[in-house]
């Protein structure tokens, strides 16, 4: 065997190696959430202590999905890492033959599916806005103050709650605007709080509390520790819902332009993978057309 297809022979037992034991890493954290699901949803559910039995089902349902979700992709990769690394070092050609038809179908996949959502850019985007205003119109809730007071309390609807967590942790307000919530048929427009010198405030919102200006922006974990005392003029927003005190800018823009603002990492992670894919697949087929021409020539 010439020179080059012994390094790719080495390469590509080295590569599957590696790529094995992330697949056996993933597949063993799946297997150990599976076992500890309940341990991790009672976990998940001090994080969200007021959100009932409806949430403690979907938490469970969430972490079982996630355990399997890693046995799935875990145990794909050893079933190709097994194949790579075996038929580098069996030197077979049925197993380089089969290894580099799925890791090509696997990168033409990626690629297409990118051109794809590039092409339909302008039609998911649609989707999407549909979506969320259907959302907003037909399922958003809202957060609320318990008895007035206290920390904000999450509703048991993960769509509703979606769109509060978005609202502060982008510091927006609505799809487009806070007036997309002159929709919204399920939400209790009436708010009672109590503020820091115990006044009991009773006020019908103009927009909800999660569109209020924060004086410090939360945490994405601190989201529900909220307090009366955390908004710059929270009766001032919810009665007038003035530029002052309430985020007037929409959802869509403000997390489309994160998206935008951090495209190149996601642009670099997407590079990355099809880098070692390629990687991957160049060795392979170093190695198969090597074996060719030993065999020919014997």
């Amino acid at each position: 065997m010439a020179c080059a297809g012994k390094c790719a022979k080495v390469l590509l037992i080295i590569f599957n190696v590696i790529f094995w034991l992330l697949g056996a890493g993933a597949l063993a954290a799946g297997v150990l959430v599976m076992t500890l699901r309940q341990k991790l949803t009672g976990w998940l559910d001090r994080l969200s202590p007021t959100a009932g039995d409806i949430a403690e089902s979907a938490d469970e349902g969430l972490v079982r999905a996630g355990a399997i979700t890693l046995c799935v992709v875990g145990a794909i990769i050893i079933i190709i890492a097994f194949l790579g690394c075996c038929g580098a070092v069996c030197e077979s050609k049925p197993m380089l033959a089969i290894y580099s038809l799925i890791v090509f179908l696997l990168l033409a996949a990626e690629i297409a599916g990118a051109v794809v959502a590039y092409l339909m850019r302008d039609k998911v985007e649609a989707y999407v806005q549909k979506f969320v205003n259907q959302t907003i119109a037909e399922k958003y809730v809202g957060l609320y103050f318990p008895n007035g007071a206290g920390q904000l309390v999450e509703q048991i609807d993960e769509l509703s709650d979606g769109v509060d967590f978005a609202q502060i942790g982008f510091q927006c307000c609505g799809l487009m605007g806070p007036n997309d919530f002159s929709y919204a048929s399920k939400w209790n427009k009436d708010v009672s709080y109590t503020d820091g010198a115990k006044v009991v405030h009773n006020v019908t919102a103009v927009v909800p509390i999660t569109c209020c200006k924060l004086r410090k922006a939360p945490q994405f974990e601190q989201i529900t520790k909220i307090t009366v005392d955390d908004f710059v003029d929270l009766k001032d927003c919810l009665m007038t819902g003035s530029e002052a005190s309430t985020n007037r800018k929409g959802c869509y823009n403000e997390i489309k332009g994160f998206l935008m603002d951090n495209i190149w990492i996601i642009f670099g992670i997407g590079i990355g993978i099809a880098f070692v894919e390629l990687f991957g697949l160049v060795c392979a087929c170093c190695l198969l057309f090597a074996k060719s021409d030993d065999d020919n020539k014997a």
